[in-house]
């Protein structure tokens, strides 16, 4: 996606060039927070992460086909197609895995001893 802004940015009226960059500096914002290892706790945010990538690269691949659509580029109307069609297939694939995914609930029914009120400190 990158390329094809970098490669057509100057075909591109500005307005739909606004919108196509604000979409892209979304997504590369996203994948730095998102490739960070924050530890254990931080997994469901890593997971909205990762859709929330995906839907900035299906927003900017419907802006490019809607520019193209109207240039008459159909080559590039079906390489971004192309692209699309690969983000739903991660869309997918990845919401079977987690709608069939077994959550691990055991730290509830585990209990910790803060304090021994009974014993008497000396």
């Amino acid at each position: 996606m990158y390329t094809l802004y970098l490669h057509h940015s100057y075909t591109i009226k500005p307005y739909s060039l606004n919108q196509i960059k604000l979409k892209l500096d979304g997504f590369l914002d996203l994948t730095d927070k998102w490739s960070n290892d924050y530890g254990d706790g931080w997994q469901s945010l890593k997971l909205s992460g990762f859709f929330k990538i995906l839907n900035h690269i299906e927003d900017t691949a419907i802006e490019f086909i809607s520019h193209f659509k109207k240039s008459n580029d159909y080559y590039h109307v079906n390489k971004v197609n192309a692209q699309l069609q690969m983000v739903h297939f991660f869309y997918e694939k990845y919401d079977i895995i987690f709608k069939n995914a077994k959550v691990n609930l055991n730290y509830k029914s585990n209990t910790i001893k803060l304090l021994d009120l009974e014993r008497k400190v000396s």
